[in-house]
Formats: C-alpha cells, sequence, structure tokens
C-alpha cells in the first residue's frame, strides 16, 4: 500500500493553471504498480500555460525541486478550468483539454515526461456537434478510459477509450437518462 506523505506543490506563474498532481512512482507506472512505492518521491503535475499549451512539471524528490517540461502537442486549450483532467494509468498520463468546439484526449508516458522528451499523442476527441460536448472527468479501468462529459444543458456523453484497440465509443444520453 501506499504510505500517507506530504507533497510541497509547485508554484505557478501568473496566467497558468493546474490541470492535477499525479503520483507516479519511480517504477513509472503511477497508481496501477504492482510493486507500490511509498508514494513520496515521483509526482506530475500537467497544467496550462497562459498560451494555452500544455507543460508538465516533474519532481523526483517529493516536491523539494520542481522543473517543467514542456509538451510536444501543438494544440491548445481554449476553453475553461472545468474542462481540463488528468490521471495516470499503466504508465501514461492521460489529459484532456477543450478548443471552442470540441474535447481532445492526449497520451503521453510517464517515461517520456521523465527523460525531458514527452510524446505526447492526441487519441480521441469529441464529436463536432451543436450545441458543443466537452469532456469533464476521466477514469481509468483495465481496458478503457472513460471520459465524462456533456453540453451542459440536454445532452450528457461517456466516451470510452479502449487502450488497446484504440477506439473510441460515444454514449449520448438526454438529461433525464443521464
Amino acid at each position: 500500500n501506499t504510505e500517507e506523505a506530504v507533497v510541497t506543490p509547485p508554484s505557478f506563474i501568473v496566467d497558468t493553471f493546474p490541470i492535477a498532481v499525479l503520483n507516479a512512482g519511480p517504477a513509472n507506472c503511477g497508481d496501477d504498480c504492482d510493486d507500490r512505492t511509498d508514494g513520496c518521491s515521483v509526482w506530475i503535475a500537467p497544467y496550462v500555460n497562459d498560451d494555452g499549451t500544455v507543460s508538465f512539471a516533474i519532481t523526483l524528490n517529493n516536491g523539494l525541486t520542481w522543473t517543467a517540461q514542456f509538451s510536444n502537442s501543438a494544440d491548445a486549450h481554449s476553453g475553461t478550468t472545468s474542462q481540463v483532467d488528468a490521471l495516470i494509468d499503466g504508465g501514461h498520463l492521460y489529459y484532456v483539454t477543450a478548443s471552442s468546439t470540441i474535447s481532445r484526449l492526449y497520451k503521453v508516458s510517464v517515461d517520456s515526461i521523465l527523460n525531458s522528451n514527452p510524446d505526447t499523442i492526441r487519441v480521441a476527441e469529441t464529436e463536432l456537434t451543436a450545441p458543443e460536448t466537452f469532456i469533464y472527468r476521466l477514469a481509468a479501468s483495465d481496458n478503457y478510459i472513460w471520459m465524462v462529459g456533456g453540453d451542459g444543458a440536454t445532452d450528457g456523453v461517456i466516451y470510452t477509450y479502449n487502450k488497446y484497440t484504440r477506439e473510441t465509443i460515444e454514449y449520448r444520453y438526454t438529461s433525464a437518462d443521464f
């Protein structure tokens, strides 16, 4: 089991906002490690820069020092702070951001972040609909990354991204059903 610990958080400059602070563990496999760590050493904090791009603050010493690693993705986030989320699953960091009309799911290996060469790729995105549907939260299971969202008015949506087949399926619900 992971032991409880205090992590000193990174300081962010003005006009940036953090998406999450995630435990990566020295084995680079995050919360799904078979060989868990003490939970104190390796943490990653993806954040949105003032230009809308995503970077990663990393610490290898429980937050005593943090360094920035820039994503190789040129896609920018132009949504609100509620339209971002992140998680670590199976050695990868998944994060979602939004443009003005759709949300996108990205995948980057923890190892590539820790080695100063993030290999960020876009793996899924919402369909262009009217009204626009955005993703607000992520969750992981053995085979899927689950994305939950909606249009904020009438429709709720669940997307599943299959980590092995790389297929994305949409399940749309009216607000009453959702």
